[in-house]
């Protein structure tokens, strides 16, 4: 087993005891472990079907699967190791997987039990051959969503724009902190935004409603549309996971809740 116990000074109350000479002992928290190709006995009726479907899925690079009781699993194809490490920033404790390129008919599956009172708020997925899946200088991008997509988020301009209905568009600047930016994006890439294709089509309903991404980076522009509601499947749900985030942001800028609330419906 490859583990990595791990004191967190800053942040942890180090458990003490005392030894029979009155003198203290430090217990050292147990943080994260990690093995690879392997799943443990609890998971295996889910974890199997999972893995046979992320092998058999051309379109996402890095597949995760998270249980309720402390685990992360993690499959991508094409690499042969990996690195996992813990970081803690701006109050946030993160687990970074950075996975090593291999040969086409490599793959690597890594199980992760982690310490779920003090770990991990967050999920970062690397690898060591592409440097775009670095935070780039350039990131921006525009989050257009809801019905005909009227509602849009622009980073590029730093504006809002919200779409009140009977009453028409109303436009105000709405900017993103360099953190909020970095956690978005740092999202993008756990749920390997940048492999879903140019369109997906989730539930249909009525009325229609959608999201798009138009997102530059490293100099390059991509789209990346979605149609529709979600269901349960992972895919659709590591993209909610994404929209949802970014929604929640959007609405706690004071600029936001200062506009007029909508009027009217869509049928």
């Amino acid at each position: 087993m490859r583990w990595l116990v791990m004191t967190l000074a800053a942040i942890i109350l180090l458990v003490t005891g005392c030894s029979l000479n009155g003198t203290k002992q430090d217990t050292k928290p147990f943080l994260f472990s990690y093995e690879l190709n392997k799943v443990e006995p609890q998971h295996q009726s889910v974890i199997d079907p999972w893995l046979e479907a992320a092998r058999n899925d051309p379109e996402i690079r890095i597949h995760t699967y998270e249980t309720e009781d402390g685990y992360k699993y993690s499959y991508v194809k094409s690499y042969k190791d990996v690195e996992v490490s813990y970081i803690y920033t701006n109050n946030q404790g993160q687990l970074k997987q950075r996975f090593i390129k291999g040969s086409n008919d490599d793959e690597i599956l890594v199980v992760i039990q982690y310490n779920t009172s003090i770990c991990c708020n967050m999920n970062i997925y690397v690898t060591d051959d592409q440097d775009k899946y670095q935070y780039p200088d350039d990131f921006n991008f525009t989050f257009s969503y809801g019905v005909l997509h009227k509602n849009k988020l622009d980073t590029f301009e730093n504006t809002f724009t919200k779409d009140l209905i009977i009453d028409g568009l109303i436009q105000t600047d709405l900017v993103l902190t360099d953190d909020e930016k970095k956690r978005i994006y740092e999202k993008m890439q756990e749920i390997n935004l940048f492999d879903y294709p140019e369109f997906s089509a989730g539930v249909n309903g009525e009325p229609t409603v959608g999201y798009i991404f138009v997102v530059e980076r490293n100099g390059e522009e991509q789209t990346i549309g979605w149609s529709g509601g979600f269901t349960n499947e992972q895919k659709h749900q590591r993209f909610k996971s994404l929209v949802d985030m970014i929604i929640e942001i959007i609405n706690s800028h004071e600029e936001y809740k200062a506009l007029p609330e909508a009027s009217g419906g869509y049928s």
